[in-house]
């Protein structure tokens, strides 16, 4: 299922295989930036999430007091997110400081945030070119999936 994201719907295909590989909620994944992302100790730090409300995205932070929860990450996930973070700093020369002013790590290739019904989609339409059971995109949480 995973190769099938990766060339049917590449923009989703890194949000898809961090879930899968982490076990990530798609707010913790989308509300994701690069200053929470530490390649040296191989880990997520999760700061905010994203809600959506009436069709607009708030970022949530953390309660004062808390401690960002720390998501280990795979070697694999890692090359993953150093190729990514290429592409965003190439696209930010581009396109200038609208590209992702948030600077999350997952966006789509103008900027903006991958919201959580287009994600949602990207997944069925995976699952369905690779003759899968439909699940739902948290169900992505859970481990051991026989096709990731």
């Amino acid at each position: 299922m995973l190769k099938i994201a990766k060339e049917r719907t590449p923009v989703y295909f890194p949000v898809i295989y961090a879930a899968a590989h982490t076990g990530m909620r798609k707010s913790e994944l989308i509300g994701l930036s690069w200053v929470n992302v530490d390649f040296t100790a191989g880990k997520f730090y999760i700061r905010q999430t994203i809600t959506e409300a009436n069709g607009k995205y708030f970022f949530n932070e953390i309660p004062k007091g808390e401690k960002p929860r720390g998501i280990r990450l795979t070697n694999k996930l890692i090359f993953l997110l150093e190729k990514l973070k290429e592409q965003n700093d190439r696209r930010k020369v581009i396109l200038g400081e609208s590209f992702n002013p948030r600077n999350l790590v997952f966006c789509n290739s103008k900027g903006s945030i991958l919201t959580p019904a287009e994600i949602s989609r990207a997944l069925k339409r995976c699952l369905k070119a690779a003759n899968l059971p439909d699940i739902r995109f948290h169900d992505l949480r859970h481990p051991m999936l026989p096709f990731c």
